[in-house]
């Protein structure tokens, strides 16, 4: 039985390949095409810049962003990036991001209807750079 138990876990995919492969699907949706694998690494160096305060916020990590992204990626691909990968990676930082904006008047309060909230952050900031 142990054996067996054994082998099914080792041969079982790793949920964190989904989210990778999911998260580059997100992209694909907006028009960013680059290896899956460098779009989990840029994301996750994005959560950690924002962890680890080097980047003060949003803007900063956009911009971090739009000089590692490929030339030609719009501004507002851009922002669905960081939106994406906060959401994807590091979802602590994007009710922060969110508060922020419903502060701002621009976002919907928290207790109405469902809405996508990533796509929310994205086009509000946006219009705020």
């Amino acid at each position: 039985m142990t054996a067996i138990t054994t082998a099914t876990i080792a041969l079982a995919p790793s949920a964190h390949a989904y989210v990778d492969t999911d998260f580059a699907n997100e992209l694909h949706s907006y028009g960013i095409y680059r290896p899956k694998d460098f779009n989990a690494w840029l994301a996750k160096i994005t959560c950690d810049r924002l962890g680890r305060g080097r980047d003060a916020g949003a803007g900063k990590s956009a911009e971090f962003l739009s000089h590692n992204l490929p030339r030609g990626t719009t501004t507002a691909q851009t922002w669905q990036f960081f939106g994406a990968a906060i959401n994807t990676y590091c979802p602590d930082r994007l009710l922060p991001a969110m508060a922020e904006a419903r502060l701002c008047g621009q976002l919907l309060p928290a207790d109405d209807a469902p809405h996508d909230l990533v796509g929310e952050l994205g086009s509000f900031l946006a219009s705020h750079q």
